[in-house]
């Protein structure tokens, strides 16, 4: 049986991208079920080569090291179960805060949106990257980025945080809490 998920977890204060720590992790041999967090990223990404807004301390910058038994074509399975994963942990954290109805809609394969006041706003994204060892899957790093207690955001970058859902003047949830969530969420899928 595999290792659980979140088992070793390094956090790190600032990296470049969790994902690119994830990666060496990988190359180094760790094993299935690493976690890597970040309170800030400097070089954060997501799909296409964009960059994925990281300031220190609000929201979550996650990256999971899975050492899957699948081949190259189902990888992309990975992502959904991912993006299933973050609407969940993200639903469950609304409903404990009170929030009945939720605005959450997953855009896929890897956008978590919330229908606001203003239109379709990002809350969530989701970048998996594959490493291959001849043609086998050698091993996935999924990187998970969520606005979890962010208040402000770029002016041209429509997101919005789990924390503006509820109320601005709630105050900030715990983005390890909201990690350990969303793993929890994660294993079974």
């Amino acid at each position: 049986m595999p290792q659980a998920l979140g088992s070793p977890w390094l956090h790190l204060p600032s990296c470049d991208s969790t994902s690119d720590e994830a990666r060496r992790l990988g190359k180094a041999g760790q094993p299935h079920g690493a976690v890597v967090t970040a309170d800030a990223q400097t070089r954060g990404r997501g799909r296409q080569g964009r960059t994925w807004y990281s300031p220190p301390g609000e929201n979550l910058y996650l990256s999971l090291l899975l050492r899957p038994e699948l081949l190259p074509r189902e990888v992309p399975l990975l992502t959904l179960c991912a993006g299933l994963a973050v609407l969940a942990a993200a639903e469950s954290v609304l409903r404990r805060h009170g929030c009945r109805d939720s605005p959450l809609r997953l855009k896929w394969p890897n956008d978590l949106l919330a229908e606001t006041p203003t239109g379709m706003c990002k809350v969530a994204g989701i970048l998996t990257e594959l490493s291959l060892s001849g043609p086998r899957c050698d091993f996935v790093v999924v990187g998970i980025g969520c606005n979890v207690s962010g208040l402000d955001f770029p002016s041209d970058l429509p997101a919005t945080s789990l924390r503006q859902l509820l109320s601005p003047t709630q105050p900030p949830l715990s983005v390890h809490d909201f990690a350990v969530t969303l793993l929890d969420h994660f294993e079974p899928l």
